[in-house]
């Protein structure tokens, strides 16, 4: 811990801090144009500098774009919870006394990328030939990243809809959460890097796949 702290404070880069639609903050070398979709907020300085600002500024890692729906469905969901029996500290949203692999294992969840140090359309096409691809399900306490498996890291897929940041790739894979083997499904919004995951406990082995839909 010691050491990584040395190494940010020993690090010559200067950085700044940028902010995406959906209000997620990321650092980036100061003399690299911005990425698409991203903006200076104004914050420049050392990487320990800049991640102290997004310590202090990021009060809400969940998207925009969710609490968004969160708040225009506050009333719906105000009416399903009736009724249900008070969380005794372990539960997750909405889901009382339920362990977090229950909760992912029942039906669809707003997933997002969460490739480092940033994501972008083109970083995920990255991760998914390198067989890897980082998720976060964003709908737990805290968030849950997950890093999927991807066998099959030559399936073929259209490029142009990463260069062109739009359309919605499916991802299929595997990943283990507190020590159970998933496997897991995932759409994901190229023009977003936001989408819905599916896991479910894995019977056999997994052959991943990752593929582009319209």
């Amino acid at each position: 811990m010691m050491e990584a702290c040395q190494d940010q404070e020993n690090d010559p880069t200067a950085y700044k801090v940028l902010i995406n639609h959906e209000g997620q903050y990321s650092i980036w070398p100061a003399e690299r144009k911005d990425p698409k979709g991203w903006r200076e907020v104004g914050k420049k300085g050392t990487k320990t500098e800049c991640l102290t600002y997004i310590d202090e500024h990021w009060v809400d890692m969940c998207p925009l774009s969710v609490r968004k729906m969160v708040e225009q469905g506050s009333r719906k969901q105000g009416e399903l919870r009736k009724g249900l029996p008070e969380s005794s500290g372990g539960g997750y949203r909405g889901t009382p006394q339920k362990d977090l692999v229950s909760f992912l294992s029942d039906g669809a969840h707003p997933i997002e990328v969460a490739e480092r140090p940033i994501s972008s359309a083109g970083v995920l096409r990255e991760a998914i030939r390198s067989g890897n691809v980082h998720l976060a399900f964003i709908d737990t306490r805290g968030r849950t990243e997950l890093r999927v498996n991807i066998s099959d890291s030559q399936n073929q897929y259209d490029l142009t809809k990463f260069e062109e940041e739009s359309g919605v790739i499916h991802i299929a894979g595997t990943c283990n959460l507190n020590s159970k083997d998933l496997e897991l499904e995932a759409d994901i919004d190229l023009g977003t890097l936001t989408g819905q995951g599916y896991v479910r406990l894995a019977k056999n082995p997994m052959r991943g796949a990752a593929e582009v839909g319209d």
